[in-house]
């Protein structure tokens, strides 16, 4: 049986005689991956499909079309996880998709950033992978974050993608290659901290001086969180108008942060036009956060930038209670960023 480890994790590959541990991994998670996955047939949870599964697993490593690992913490033997790549194809292409998920009791550790690192690590220095693709639910807030610390690039947005629990998503499609470059803003990119751009939101923005945002950055998105408390209306829901300035700060705070790496320290970033609808009242804590811009659009607008000092975007942003994948509100807004007198 392959066996790999890492500081916390023990990564392996079943025998069909472990499927009563891979069975029961997956009906202790059955309501937390329901919206993330297809239709599961009742077949799938049953100790004779798991161990077919497993058999199936065991042809896709043989042939090298595929590799699939599950995840215990080291030194145990509950399985916690599973991460993959699957549909290997070699020759000119040498890519494939990548593939994790991971028990509702152990996410927010970091745990599954470390597997897929792992299997990252596999895949370039065992199969000789070039290439490896991610396609994510724009909601799915956990998996976004696990790519964007790994310093994947957003290549676009594929319409209706995948049919995930009864109905087609769209899905966001992250690269990251393995032996390459990128001109994106990943996890290792010069970027504004989390700090600085709190700081300048609050000295240069003054209406939001008094709202009790927190901001908070990640590879690729700027999250503006906000307490009910102070933003209530007399409906005991929040202020549209709060909602509404939340996803502007996402969307223009993430320009900005693009700017900035790019050494245009005095850019000026102005909101050309915008569409706010809101779909379901927000009635506890939220927060809003934008959509990533893809690896193509930054390459765009950072050439527009260099030639004529000035370039034109469109942005997407959600808001959201802490805790639930449904968006309460969308933003869609276009952003005008100047170069500004001077590159840093």
């Amino acid at each position: 049986m392959t066996t790999y480890t890492t500081p916390l994790l023990t990564l392996s590959c079943l025998e069909a005689d472990q499927a009563g541990e891979l069975l029961d991994f997956e009906l202790r998670n059955r309501d937390f991956f329901r919206p993330w996955e297809p239709i599961r047939e009742e077949d799938y949870f049953t100790l004779a499909g798991t161990r077919q599964r497993i058999l199936g697993e065991h042809q896709g490593n043989s042939r090298g079309s595929d590799l699939v690992l599950y995840l215990r913490l080291a030194g145990q033997e509950q399985i916690i996880g599973r991460v993959a790549l699957t549909g290997i194809i070699m020759g000119p292409f040498q890519s494939c998709f990548l593939g994790y998920k991971l028990d509702r009791n152990h996410t927010g550790r970091g745990l599954m950033t470390e597997a897929v690192g792992k299997i990252l690590e596999i895949g370039e220095l065992e199969l000789g992978l070039h290439r490896v693709q991610a396609n994510i639910i724009p909601r799915n807030e956990a998996s976004l974050r696990v790519v964007e610390r790994l310093g994947f690039s957003m290549e676009g947005l594929s319409r209706r993608y995948l049919r995930i629990n009864g109905r087609w998503e769209d899905h966001l499609q992250f690269v990251r290659l393995l032996e390459g470059d990128s001109t994106a803003i990943t996890a290792e990119s010069p970027r504004e901290n989390t700090g600085e751009l709190e700081q300048y939101i609050h000295t240069h923005i003054p209406v939001v001086q008094k709202s009790g945002f927190r901001v908070e950055t990640e590879a690729l998105r700027v999250r503006v969180g906000g307490r009910l408390a102070d933003h209530v209306n007399h409906r005991g829901s929040a202020f549209g108008g709060s909602l509404g300035t939340a996803m502007t700060l996402s969307a223009w705070g993430q320009v900005r942060r693009m700017a900035t790496a790019w050494g245009y320290s005095r850019a000026v970033v102005v909101i050309q036009n915008q569409q706010v609808r809101f779909l379901a009242p927000v009635t506890r804590d939220f927060f809003s956060i934008n959509d990533p811009i893809s690896e193509s659009e930054q390459t765009r607008v950072r050439e527009l930038l260099e030639r004529f000092g000035k370039a034109k975007l469109t942005l997407h942003a959600r808001v959201y209670h802490h805790g639930e994948d449904r968006a309460r509100a969308d933003f869609r807004g276009t952003f005008v960023v100047f170069a500004g007198d001077d590159r840093a």
